[in-house]
């Protein structure tokens, strides 16, 4: 048996862009997000090539890597549980 309900209008691809592109709330949505992106590239490509001028050592640049992922995850899960009792007082 096939199922009635409402069916979905079909839209090309340059509708859907069209579409997409009127709405402004999404279009400003699409420009924090692709920023986001171009920043973080090159922030993260400009850090990694001075860490490793800094390491030359393999090691050693493993071993800070290591301990900085260690202590980002640590700031991360004291963040995570601090902010329960932030967003409870404020």
């Amino acid at each position: 048996a096939k199922r009635k309900g409402k069916t979905k209008p079909s839209m090309s691809t340059l509708q859907s862009i069209r579409y997409l592109a009127s709405s402004s709330y999404i279009r400003n949505l699409a420009m924090i997000v692709i920023g986001y992106g171009m920043s973080i590239n090159i922030i993260e490509v400009t850090w990694k090539a001075r860490l490793k001028a800094q390491f030359t050592d393999p090691n050693a640049y493993s071993m800070f890597m290591g301990t900085f992922s260690s202590v980002t995850g640590l700031l991360t899960l004291a963040t995570m549980l601090a902010s329960r009792y932030i967003f409870d007082r404020f």
